[in-house]
């Protein structure tokens, strides 16, 4: 992908999310329904969901499942925790604490094998690592979210090498410098 096309995507993904979070803030019936569509593929998430969805900033077609998903995942939060979103994996890195972990680690493994499918497998465990995160008081950043689940396919993963160098790379500091203290 040139330059000029990361630029574009990025743009498109920035505006996309500024225009959904403008309406939503305004609209807590249309967030509500979408809150409730997180984790459901688009033909499972019903009327509403759909209605809000698509008054949204216009998407290409090849993207709306994906940008729904994030929308549907982004409406979790009140509107008012925006602001602190952070991207998934370096939230996680810094908020998931040692005896959650484990269960952390699990999700991202499992998540980390699929391919985005029709079926919404995919986004039912997406969905449930968001959560996760939720829990850890993580604001999932949407348009850092978005612009992963897009490359998400890519021939060379490079979206799950970043998150998997990320969160490991982060822990394997943090065993070194734990190890480093007991040593006095």
């Amino acid at each position: 992908m040139s330059e000029k096309d990361k630029k574009t995507r990025k743009e498109f993904i920035d505006k996309f999310i500024q225009d959904a979070q403008d309406l939503l803030k305004r609209d807590k019936g249309c967030r509500a329904a979408l809150r409730h569509a997180a984790g459901k593929t688009m033909a499972n998430a019903g009327g509403t969901a759909m209605t809000a969805f698509y008054r949204l900033y216009a998407i290409p077609k090849f993207q709306e499942e994906k940008c729904f998903a994030v929308v549907c995942m982004m409406c979790l939060w009140d509107e008012k925790e925006w602001k602190k979103a952070e991207p998934l994996i370096q939230g996680a890195r810094r908020r998931v604490d040692v005896d959650s972990r484990g269960g952390f680690e699990k999700r991202l493994q499992t998540l980390l094998d699929l391919s985005w499918d029709e079926d919404g497998y995919f986004l039912a465990k997406l969905c449930r690592l968001v959560k996760f995160c939720k829990s850890k008081e993580i604001v999932v950043d949407a348009s850092s979210l978005l612009a992963d689940l897009l490359s998400w396919e890519h021939e060379s993963h490079f979206v799950q090498k970043r998150w998997v160098k990320e969160f490991y790379s982060y822990q394997n500091k943090e065993e070194q410098k734990g190890a480093n203290e007991h040593v006095d």
